[in-house]
């Protein structure tokens, strides 16, 4: 089934758009991804056959399961793949909180970790610099957590819940993982 559900970039829009924006109507969906209402209301109603939206009234909201959150997180990835790319002077880069889980809403914030060997006075504005590019490529605020292993041991100890989130929500995009 999810070849019929990807099985076009309109298709894809539509579904990126109707997974993060709460509630949508025929009419809202075809305006924002530029589809005609015809495609958008047989897309819509696809989604809901399938299990992935209710619809009540007009109105077509995402359905909280397991199943649709980590659709939504493949299709956060996908939109990352082409778009976050790991530094030369960076050992790996990743996603974690809300674009990692699937929870995300249009109003999200891009929340991604960087490990590097140490931080340095050119860390800075560098990140500061790729904050800028991928907020610019993402359409949302993009921030980025920067690690070395010692920090990362610094967090267990001293932010133990924030670290397990962090172990349990990190998806590796290029590199080294987390992991110890």
């Amino acid at each position: 089934m999810l070849s019929e559900l990807l099985s076009s970039e309109e298709r894809i829009r539509l579904l990126r758009y109707a997974l993060t924006t709460a509630p949508v109507t025929v009419t809202e969906a075809a305006r924002a991804v530029a589809v005609n209402k015809g495609l958008a209301s047989r897309y819509l109603a696809l989604l809901v056959e399938e299990g992935y939206l209710k619809r009540a009234g007009r109105d077509f909201y995402t359905i909280d399961d397991p199943k649709t959150r980590s659709l939504k997180a493949f299709l956060n990835i996908e939109a990352l793949d082409d778009k976050v790319h790991q530094p030369d002077w960076a050992i790996g880069i990743g996603l974690y909180g809300s674009w990692s889980t699937g929870t995300n809403t249009s109003e999200s914030d891009l929340d991604l970790w960087l490990l590097v060997e140490e931080i340095g006075p050119e860390t800075e504005p560098e990140v500061a610099r790729l904050e800028r590019d991928l907020s610019a490529a993402m359409g949302c605020e993009a921030t980025i957590l920067v690690l070395t292993m010692d920090k990362l041991a610094a967090l267990r100890e001293e932010d133990f819940p924030f670290y397990m989130s962090l172990m349990r929500e990190a998806k590796t995009l290029a590199g080294e993982s987390l992991e110890p």
